[in-house]
């Protein structure tokens, strides 16, 4: 079993339209106990130099836009 299916079914009750009272602490508890599993899904490793200088300049580019341009080009 995954560890995100209980995470996934007590999303699904807070999202329905029953509401998210009764589902409150249900939610918490997942959340909690499914930490490490959740920042296990969006580690991307380490930075290399140029990426941190390009973040920490703001001139991050997106690889994957046409052009390669800038994300904070004041076109």
């Amino acid at each position: 079993m995954s560890p995100f299916s209980r995470l996934r079914s007590a999303l699904i009750s807070a999202l329905s339209p029953q509401g998210f009272q009764t589902v409150e602490q249900e939610l918490f508890d997942q959340l909690v106990s499914n930490k490490q599993h959740i920042l296990d899904l969006y580690h991307v490793g380490p930075q290399s130099p140029q990426e941190r200088q390009e973040l920490e300049s703001g001139a991050f580019s997106n690889p994957f836009a046409l052009g390669n341009a800038p994300l904070n080009s004041n076109r």
